[in-house]
């Protein structure tokens, strides 16, 4: 029987092989496009040759490879008031998720949980404005709050949209629904950026060509591993779900949301009153948990999780962030799972260990990694490498062993 080997992988595992994977070259990219057609109207029809000299010239400062603002030209030649292109345009010059990081952009980290963690800030809000204030509420209030401007502009959209609407909480609702809306335009819009524009030019790494992986755990939406190293894996689980090329904006199955605590980084949340336990059910729809079954990414990865034969577990790429927690915590706490950690530097490797504290907690933490149930590897250790190999050699000679017999 062959033992499992189950590699779980990241956004770091695309942008170790050299794709533009990250937010903000996602994000980046949606700025030049605003700017770019900044004039353009979606109820008019325009030249693209007057727009490719400036999309390139644009577009190639942000990113080096040129494959890039060949693409999005080619993309954007089709451009009318009702096409894609147009929809893409308009989305990425309004969308609500999008302008805010835009405009705090200096204040968010660089990895998409950072973004993950703005998401969950404003929910956390707009459960505050929800429990804590009314129609009544004086700006000059607000204003004088120290739970910061975002908390204000947020009770403003509430404020200013409700017109002949004299319910509250009815108009909450409504700002919740238009939120979500404006995640799912984001998502498409994400799904669009990773199967028409990543860059061409790419690395295979050596690690990868000898790592035994007989199933993948995917938190990707590329299809980087399978597609670059051609291996056969039994099972691929893209437990986020996967981006697809020309797949209308309702198929998208793609998850993108906060985790199962609604916790936004930058305030105090222990001294707002009125946000309770309750307010994670009112707001469900924005998380991971809710969207995997919503969305039916699948539950392939957790039948795999056999506790009666030993497996490893292999993570590159992964922040191990709590926002994934559910998940990885429920790989690690597998008896039988024996876990290896794949780390790029001494300042991964921090960052790893103090996420690793949050999930799994101090002491439990301190217990695996003594009993080498938990272990780490820098990702290009040629002992490692070596001994990889040398695993593989034997697996061979033993089938070819046993296929002489």
């Amino acid at each position: 029987m062959v033992m499992e080997n189950i590699l779980v992988i990241g956004n770091g595992f695309d942008i170790a092989h050299g794709f533009n994977t990250r937010y903000e070259d996602f994000i980046n990219f949606c700025k030049t496009i605003a700017t770019v057609y900044q004039g353009f109207k979606d109820n008019q029809f325009i030249y693209q040759n007057e727009y490719n000299d400036i999309l390139k010239e644009k577009l190639d400062k942000v990113f080096k490879e040129k494959s890039v603002s060949a693409k999005a030209i080619k993309y954007f030649s089709n451009l009318t008031p009702t096409s894609e292109t147009s929809q893409f345009i308009k989305a990425c010059k309004e969308n609500y998720w999008l302008t805010y990081v835009l405009k705090n952009k200096s204040m968010i980290g660089d990895k998409w949980s950072d973004l993950e963690y703005v998401i969950a800030k404003q929910i956390e809000i707009l459960s505050y404005i929800s429990n804590n204030l009314n129609w009544h509420t004086r700006e000059e209030t607000m204003l004088a709050s120290r739970y910061s401007s975002n908390l204000i502009e947020l009770f403003k959209i509430v404020t200013e949209e409700r017109g002949n609407n004299t319910d509250f909480q009815h108009q909450i609702e409504l700002t919740k629904k238009h939120l979500y809306r404006e995640l799912e335009e984001l998502t498409w819009l994400l799904e669009i950026y990773l199967t028409r524009f990543l860059n061409t030019k790419t690395k295979k790494i050596e690690l990868f060509k000898y790592l035994p992986v007989t199933k993948l755990i995917s938190f990707n939406y590329t299809d980087t591993y399978t597609r670059m190293y051609k291996k056969e894996t039994n099972t691929v689980h893209y437990i986020h779900g996967f981006a697809a090329k020309d797949r209308i904006k309702e198929e998208n199955n793609m998850v993108f949301g906060i985790g199962s605590e609604i916790k936004g980084r930058g305030l105090d949340w222990k001294e707002i009153k009125n946000v309770t336990d309750n307010d994670k059910y009112d707001y469900l729809e924005f998380q991971k948990y809710y969207q995997r079954i919503v969305k039916k990414t699948g539950n392939n990865s957790t039948k795999w999780l056999n506790d009666n034969e030993q497996f490893y577990i292999y993570f590159f790429g992964h922040s191990l962030d709590i926002v994934d927690g559910d998940v990885i915590r429920k790989l690690i706490h597998c008896e039988k799972a024996k876990v290896i950690i794949f780390y790029y530097n001494q300042k991964a490797l921090n960052a790893l260990v103090v996420n690793l504290a949050k999930i799994l907690g101090k002491d439990e933490l301190i217990q695996f990694t003594n009993e080498e149930k938990i272990t780490f590897y820098k990702s290009d250790d040629l002992e490692i490498i070596k001994k990889l190999k040398n695993t593989m050699y034997q697996t061979r000679h033993e089938k070819l062993k046993s296929t002489v017999r």
